[in-house]
């Protein structure tokens, strides 16, 4: 080989190498962007899901009152309540629109809204207690603390 071959032959090498290298840190950033992309929607749709539960637990258009007066129970559901029997009851959860939901063990029958086609979702439980209508203030002081509390289940997903 001449001195002009073998040195065009290493420029050539030199040249995939740097391509190769260029390439190869290209992706690792687009992996990393993307994962970092991921994490952010998770997170997103884990505060909306945490939100939700928090938000039935002391949301007081749905929580257990006392008779006679205006006094609302946190954890303590009430079953009766206009809210819950909403064709669409997301303002009780607070979910905004582009998320979809389903709440379990609260109701006779499941509150679903949208379907879940998704494996993305995250579930939150809360413990809390459920009764049917309001509470007299004996009753509250004697029977309503013996109770046990059901764990209710909410599921929280992009439509």
């Amino acid at each position: 080989m001449k001195r002009g071959q073998a040195f065009a032959m290493d420029f050539l090498l030199a040249l995939i190498l740097v391509f190769l290298s260029i390439g190869l840190l290209l992706r690792g950033i687009e992996l990393a962007s993307y994962d970092y992309k991921e994490e952010q929607l998770y997170a997103e749709l884990k505060a909306v899901a945490e939100n939700a539960g928090n938000m039935l637990v002391a949301f007081p258009e749905i929580n257990c009152r006392i008779k006679q007066t205006d006094v609302r129970i946190m954890n303590c559901i009430d079953t009766n309540s206009p809210m819950l029997s909403l064709a669409d009851p997301r303002q009780a959860f607070g979910i905004p629109e582009e998320y979809d939901f389903n709440v379990s063990n609260l109701l006779q029958s499941e509150v679903v809204i949208g379907s879940k086609q998704t494996k993305d979702f995250v579930e939150v439980k809360r413990r809390v207690l459920v009764n049917n209508g309001e509470i007299t203030k004996e009753a509250y002081n004697t029977s309503f603390r013996k109770l046990q509390p059901k764990e209710v289940s909410i599921q929280v997903w992009r439509k």
